[in-house]
């Protein structure tokens, strides 16, 4: 019999409506076990742990994406697969980092969780939760896991979690992957598109906790002010690498302040990662000439990664990088599939 492990860090699937204004604040979710007695139904052995206290994931940093690791490396041995209940707001952040942080996966670590509170009658929370404890006790023909990465459970769909992003705030259809195809769908019957899924791995599973948040994400907009930015930039002591959401396949202005701007950055030995405000499609330096002079400014080209993949990749990447060298070579290698190399 398999064992899984459900971890609890909070989240619209373990809210309740509490006070005179019905606002949805996290419980403790032993309360709402109750509600599920399907989980009796499954042909495994169960475990929950919940966080002793859980949030909302809009309150999610970096050190949680920690402990969460932590939690998931120090049980590794004991359970085949792991779920994790989380707010769908910060959800394909965290499995991201995960992503990032539990090198040589070889188990499944799905997150999932719920637009209704599962104590509502219409809630989508039952079948995320059953379905995601489902797939996490699959195997192969060898009675090793079928999946072996982080990926989210949503709606019927088994994702990637690094190459997700929230799409909708009202929509039980809340994830999209436009770079990169499903792991798996349920219908009548639970199917894993084996061909999308990792490889396995030889390596032991490795735990890779340190980060650097000192990271800065800015969209580029018309009429943004390229000098007051970079005014802005010049007093960031502490900055270790930019982000810059770019147009389309990477084109960015040919402003002489962003010229400036980017000087400044390569001067001071800071990354700058152009990724695209475009949810489909990839980075292309150089197919436009207004993408094509970042090129002699060292910008480090993000190609399809998401923006939520990108933001946690360059925390975990920065400590390992001795040089600037190093981190573009570090970053633009794929390390759990949430990269395609053009």
């Amino acid at each position: 019999m398999k064992k899984i492990l459900v971890i609890y860090t909070g989240g619209t699937i373990g809210m309740a409506r509490q006070g005179s204004d019905g606002a949805l604040v996290p419980v403790e979710f032993e309360k709402l076990y109750a509600l599920i007695p399907e989980l009796k139904e499954l042909p495994a052995e169960i475990h929950f742990q919940s966080w002793e206290t859980p949030i909302d994931s809009t309150e999610m940093t970096p050190d949680h994406w920690v402990k969460l690791a932590h939690q998931i490396f120090e049980n590794y041995a004991f359970y085949d697969g792991f779920v994790v209940l989380h707010g769908s707001d910060t959800m394909a952040f965290t499995a991201s980092a995960l992503s990032f942080m539990l090198c040589h996966l070889n188990k499944p670590v799905i997150l999932t969780g719920s637009q209704l509170p599962i104590n509502i009658i219409r809630t989508d929370g039952k079948e995320n939760l059953l379905t995601s404890i489902e797939i996490a006790m699959f195997s192969d023909e060898n009675g090793e896991p079928l999946v072996r990465e982080v990926c989210i459970y949503f709606e019927y769909k088994l994702y990637r979690g690094n190459r997700t992003y929230k799409h909708s705030s009202e929509s039980f259809k809340a994830y999209k992957s436009p770079n990169y195809p499903l792991l798996g769908e349920a219908g009548l019957e639970i199917k894993i598109y084996r061909q999308n899924l990792l490889p396995s791995s030889d390596a032991p599973v490795h735990l890779f906790t340190d980060y650097e948040s000192n990271i800065l994400n800015i969209s580029l907009f018309p009429g943004i002010n390229f000098q007051w930015m970079r005014s802005a930039l010049e007093n960031a002591h502490h900055l270790k690498a930019l982000i810059l959401l770019t147009y389309g396949a990477g084109n960015a202005p040919k402003n002489p302040e962003l010229k400036s701007l980017l000087k400044m950055m390569n001067d001071r030995k800071i990354p700058v990662i152009n990724i695209s405000q475009c949810k489909a499609g990839s980075v292309a330096m150089g197919k436009y000439e207004v993408s094509h002079w970042l090129l002699d400014h060292d910008v480090i080209s993000g190609y399809d990664m998401t923006r939520e993949a990108a933001i946690t990749k360059t925390m975990c990447t920065l400590p390992l990088a001795k040089d600037l060298t190093e981190f573009k070579r570090l970053f633009q290698t794929p390390l759990a599939g949430e990269i395609t190399l053009n």
